[in-house]
């Protein structure tokens, strides 16, 4: 957890291919503004 300075759960976290976190959101989350980010970093190519 002291990596990613995480919280607890329910946590989310997405990590680009060069291991930065883009998204850390704690408690409840939308799946869709995840899933927004994860194509926009795709289509980025990150």
């Amino acid at each position: 957890m002291k990596r990613f300075q995480t919280r607890g759960t329910p946590e989310m976290a997405i990590i680009d291919q060069q291991g930065i976190i883009r998204l850390q959101k704690f408690g409840s989350f939308s799946p869709v503004m995840g899933e927004q980010l994860i194509d926009r970093l795709l289509a980025e190519g990150a």
